[in-house]
């Protein structure tokens, strides 16, 4: 009984923000800062969401955010493949030192990463441009991606893949038919981690992009912050949006996300 209301209050401790700033964007903006709060209100309003798809572009930031991240993690994912796979079975020189800067670069903070990114990205003229930003959160979401499905692929038992290979089937075979399709709790974290990892991001979003019709869902609700007056409705219903994808990829996609975190620990 103690453990399960110990679990109980942990849970309600870690929902407790997440659950006042639903409540709260369905508050009408006289009350968003009346004093004592209340913690739910009896005058259930949709004005905070209605008002902020009619007077701002966070339809626009929300198109592009589905975008980015969308690319990113396709991206992530189809280059995480053939690397991870080729760093876990063709052995060629410098392997394991490869293998160990590709973490070491995961482990860099990515504030580390926006100059150089940056001057580069100005050299190649692409500058406030979606491409800039999906090869940027690829930069920065890849060494991990790459690390986790090498991880996974070490694992993997080779006499199947022997076995094609004697058959007569190329390693592009073998890695199409035979690993992806047993690999896909691992692939579908590698695509689950990488898209957070973008829909997230701020850093390289505020940098890199300065034309309010590329902007993403992180930056365009900062935005709401910088006016004379903040909007708090606004604030408080454009963060409840940003959050749904994110919510839905965990509901849906949980039992896949720690089955690809854990299958290779297990099998090793």
């Amino acid at each position: 009984m103690v453990t399960y209301l110990f679990i109980f209050a942990s849970l309600l401790f870690i929902l407790f923000p997440y659950l006042w700033l639903i409540i709260s964007s369905f508050k009408p903006t006289s009350e968003l800062l009346a004093y004592p709060p209340k913690f739910i209100s009896p005058n259930f309003s949709l004005e905070n969401y209605i008002t902020v798809f009619q007077r701002t572009k966070i339809g626009r930031f929300f198109v592009n955010s589905i975008i980015t991240a969308t690319s990113v993690s396709i991206s992530a994912v189809i280059l995480s493949v053939i690397g991870g796979y080729s760093l876990a079975r063709i052995g060629f020189p410098g392997k394991r030192i490869l293998l160990n800067a590709v973490l070491f670069v995961y482990i860099v903070p990515p504030i580390m990463l926006v100059v150089p990114l940056y001057d580069l990205l100005v050299r190649l003229q692409l500058v406030d441009t979606m491409l800039s930003l999906i090869l940027s959160q690829m930069a920065h979401a890849l060494p991990f991606t790459i690390w986790l499905l090498t991880f996974f692929f070490e694992n993997l038992p080779l006499e199947v893949e022997e076995a094609a290979q004697v058959d007569g089937a190329s390693r592009l075979s073998v890695l199409r038919r035979i690993v992806l399709p047993i690999s896909l709790p691992a692939v579908a974290t590698a695509f689950i981690f990488a898209f957070i990892d973008s829909w997230n991001d701020f850093l390289f979003a505020s940098v890199l992009i300065s034309s309010d019709e590329l902007k993403t869902l992180p930056v365009g609700t900062y935005i709401f912050s910088l006016g004379a007056v903040i909007e708090w409705g606004w604030i408080l219903s454009s963060g409840v949006i940003v959050s749904i994808p994110v919510l839905i990829f965990f509901l849906f996609f949980q039992r896949h996300l720690v089955s690809g975190l854990t299958t290779g620990a297990v099998k090793g």
